[in-house]
């Protein structure tokens, strides 16, 4: 797939910059694994047929690691890094959501309305009062947090 001068070239120039960027961007530490010169001859060295297995992704490394790595990690499947909000919505960060969301602060956009925010939002929280598993408007509430967050910082709200 990649040649040795890719890697001598777009990888270091390009790809590592870039990780750097947009993780830095976000405020997540990120580092691009595998780099060192002899994982990348290692890598190199194995033929293409050898790597690709139908039906298995990344077996080279899950067998490398396979006395490391719990079963259970080994064998399950992908799935996204997800931040905790409702814990957060429930816990620490409640009286915080709570405040931003009252509707007045998003109303001043002028763009959403503030009667239909707030209601929304209490919505939200008694759905959260009554339940364990996940509110239903819990990424909608999330995206109107960071929306006045955002709002406020660059000083489009009063």
């Amino acid at each position: 797939m990649y040649g040795f001068g890719d890697f001598l070239l777009w990888v270091r120039e390009h790809f590592n910059q870039r990780v750097d960027r947009m993780t830095m961007l976000a405020s997540v530490e990120g580092r691009v694994p595998y780099q060192h010169n002899a994982v990348v001859e290692l890598g190199l060295s194995i033929s293409m047929s050898r790597k690709l297995q139908p039906g298995r992704l990344k077996w080279l490394l899950a067998d490398a690691f396979a006395d490391v790595i719990p079963e259970v990690v080994l064998k399950r499947s992908k799935r996204p890094f997800a931040a905790p909000i409702q814990a957060w919505s429930q816990g620490s960060l409640r009286s915080s959501l709570e405040a931003r969301l009252d509707g007045q602060a998003l109303a001043r956009l002028n763009f959403l309305d503030g009667g239909r925010v707030r209601a929304f939002t209490q919505q939200f929280f008694q759905q959260l009062s009554g339940q364990s598993k996940a509110p239903d408007r819990l990424i909608a509430v999330w995206s109107l947090f960071a929306l006045s967050a955002w709002a406020e910082h660059y000083r489009l709200t009063a």
